[in-house]
Parts: structure tokens; sequence; C-alpha cells
């Protein structure tokens, strides 16, 4: 698998990176109709979550870098939501205007 971050590949000892497969992508429980179609999806998307969240958690804790992380609350998006990525975008530039703009 790629990197989901990029901090390795980054030029610059201090980055801001924005993680839409953190944390705030878990709120869903697993269903418990568990052989329904909607249900084996989901039953798929959470192990690849959780994949690419632990490698990017292993790849923050071995970095030198100093990482300023953003993660959207994105619980609503499956990783292939793709054609969304306008409205995930928004999600992230929303925290920024919350987070370093109001003094």
């Amino acid at each position: 698998m790629c990197e989901n971050l990029g901090i390795n590949e980054a030029s610059y000892d201090t980055l801001l990176a924005v993680d839409v497969l953190g944390e705030n992508s878990f709120e869903k429980q697993m269903p418990n109709h568990f052989f329904k179609t909607a249900n084996v999806i989901e039953m798929f998307e959470k192990p690849l979550r959780l994949l690419i969240y632990n490698q990017s958690k292993a790849q923050r804790e071995n970095s030198d870098k100093n990482i300023y992380l953003l993660e959207p609350k994105t619980s609503n998006y499956n990783t292939y939501h793709f054609h969304k990525y306008l409205e995930i975008r928004a999600l992230g530039l929303g925290l920024l205007d919350v987070g370093f703009y109001n003094d």
C-alpha cells in the first residue's frame, strides 16, 4: 500500500496533515444483520480503514518531523467515495477555519 498522509515524501520538517481516515472515521458500529449486501460491504470497509489508520499512525510515530494532524469527521463516507471529494475536502477546510483563524 502507498502512504496515506505522504509525510515521508514531504521536504519540510513541520507539516500540516489531514487524515480523512483517522479516528473520526470509525464512529459507525457493525450492523447486527451480517448477510445483507450493504453489511457485507461494511464488513470489508472497516478492516480496510483499520489497515490505513494503523499504517498512518505508525508512520507518524516513526517520523522525526513536527506533524500537526487534522482529522475531520468522515464517518459518513466510505473509502470508495472518491466522487464526494469536494464534500470531504470542505470538511478539512472547515477545520482550518475553526482551528487557525479564530483568535
